[in-house]
């Protein structure tokens, strides 16, 4: 739950928007908070996100916060919330994009 916590804060920190409390979310592993999840995955945490293309309802790093903050232990927004740290990281240090770098290995 702390990492989750964390993680959020660290993604909106980042210029990705402000996070909105609207309502409780849930348990990602209780079937009984499915239809939350379902709701929050339909407008936050589609394909486009997870798959880091971009963001539906706000910035990448919003929807994703947005995921976390109602589902903290949404196993996979915080494996993408990784994912995304670690590709902002790359580009802050000048790499564009992941795969640049897997491509620079392969070339030389």
């Amino acid at each position: 739950m702390i990492t989750a916590i964390v993680l959020a804060s660290a993604i909106t920190a980042g210029g990705c928007g402000q996070l909105q409390h609207n309502e409780a979310g849930g348990d990602y592993t209780n079937p009984s908070d499915a239809q939350k999840l379902s709701v929050v995955e339909a407008f936050h945490f589609t394909a486009d996100v997870e798959q880091l293309r971009r963001g539906i309802s706000d910035k990448l790093g919003g929807d994703i916060g947005y995921t976390l903050e109602h589902f903290p232990n949404h196993h996979r927004a915080l494996a993408v919330g990784d994912q995304r740290r670690w590709r902002v990281q790359l580009q802050a240090d000048g790499v564009s994009c992941a795969h640049q770098v897997l491509n620079d290995k392969r070339a030389g």
